[in-house]
């Protein structure tokens, strides 16, 4: 058979070889059309090729007779480059706890490009953790070329310093990778409290406050005395020094008005995961008054009738608590009897504490008599004892 392939000229890398594989007999032509890699597409030749090889043969005895052979051709177009979208400084501020996203844009190319993200911490068990979302959207150009677009969603946390970065690239294709960019985290300040000195009356209490976060340019403001949800004083001005992290706020010449929760208030400009921006913590602080303070005045006097039953009852605020309370009449103890009976009880009471009244709890010293007789009607003592010392208080019983 004599036959003969003739290929159409003019596409770059053209290679053409004709063999006979069986001289003899039968004649066997191969051309080939070599396209070096890389080669791009461009004006002439589009992404999508047909190559068509004609060929014209003839047996013996026979009329020529043509043959065509097509085949498409696809042209791969390599990702160039890969952007993080708004992080040309190289740096991503972002801020604890709130969610952050990240895009990456690919050049266009084809078939559809592969971005993959890598990000880098000081612990890298939890790299991965750090990415909760990915999106991701591929669109065409009218060249026929995709765009690759993937989009994370990062939470930040403090402590690890990291950066990210994405990779770009098509099947077969090194990858390409786009600017490391550092994530540089901002958190709302931790409140370390610590206390020094004593807390015993007339003497010195310190409270110190300590801010831990990122930025450390604190703010700190005046502290807060409460009992309950009273504020009692909202102007105490601890002491700072310069950049320093730490605020000590001073109690001196201690008394019964200073109990209660001392809250240091902080702040770095940064709102926290709690959706502030102050911080706050508080410390509370029960001073070590000295000996039980009545909070009635030094006589008290309480009525009743022949016959009828009297309650004595007095306030008094201890601490430490008290070790010992009893009635005294005469010099004498007051025993309890199937008429007389003595307890101890809690109670709230409304006191004035730096011209604010405020709701305390307190101990209250009872003293019940049944079946008054004359004799009955008489001055009372209460003696109550803590570790501190005594405090005597004189109580009288008048007949209505």
């Amino acid at each position: 058979m004599n036959g003969q392939i003739v290929p159409f000229l003019g596409f770059p890398g053209y290679t053409n070889t004709s063999t006979s594989q069986c001289p003899e007999q039968e004649a066997i032509y191969t051309s080939t059309l070599h396209l070096p890699r890389g080669t791009n597409f461009s004006g002439n030749i589009p992404l999508t090729t047909k190559i068509l090889c004609g060929i014209k043969h003839q047996s013996l005895g026979e009329e020529i007779r043509y043959s065509n052979v097509s085949n498409d051709v696809i042209f791969a177009v390599q990702v160039s480059k890969v952007i993080l979208v708004d992080s040309e400084s190289g740096t991503k501020v972002c801020y604890e706890g709130f969610p952050q996203t990240l895009k990456c844009v690919s050049s266009p190319a084809r078939p559809v490009p592969i971005i993959q993200w890598f990000p880098q911490t000081n612990n890298a068990t939890n790299a991965g953790t750090l990415i909760t979302n990915i999106t991701e959207m591929n669109t065409t150009n009218n060249d026929g070329l995709i765009v690759k677009e993937s989009e994370i969603t990062i939470i930040p946390k403090r402590d690890q310093i990291y950066s990210i970065h994405c990779a770009g690239n098509i099947d077969g294709q090194p990858a390409v990778n786009s600017t490391i960019v550092d994530i540089d985290v901002l958190y709302a300040p931790d409140i370390n409290i610590t206390v020094a000195g004593s807390d015993h009356l007339n003497m010195t209490w310190n409270v110190t406050c300590e801010a831990s976060g990122y930025p450390t340019n604190y703010t700190f403001h005046p502290w807060r005395q409460m009992i309950g949800k009273v504020t009692i004083r909202s102007d105490l001005q601890g002491n700072h020094e310069g950049n320093s992290s730490k605020n000590t706020l001073n109690l001196n010449r201690l008394s019964l008005q200073d109990i209660g929760a001392y809250v240091c208030a902080v702040d770095n400009g940064v709102r926290g995961v709690n959706g502030v921006i102050i911080q706050t913590k508080q410390q509370f602080f029960m001073s070590k008054v000295g000996t039980p303070v009545v909070l009635h005045k030094t006589n008290v006097t309480f009525t009743g009738e022949i016959g009828s039953s009297a309650s004595i009852y007095i306030a008094f605020y201890s601490d430490p608590a008290v070790t010992e309370f009893k009635f005294q009449r005469n010099g004498s103890n007051v025993e309890n009897t199937s008429r007389t009976h003595m307890y101890l009880s809690t109670t709230v009471v409304e006191v004035l504490f730096y011209n604010k009244n405020v709701n305390l709890t307190v101990s209250m010293a009872h003293l019940f008599i049944k079946n008054l007789r004359e004799d009955d009607f008489d001055d009372y003592n209460l003696v109550l004892e803590n570790s501190l010392g005594k405090t005597d208080v004189k109580v009288q019983l008048h007949l209505s």
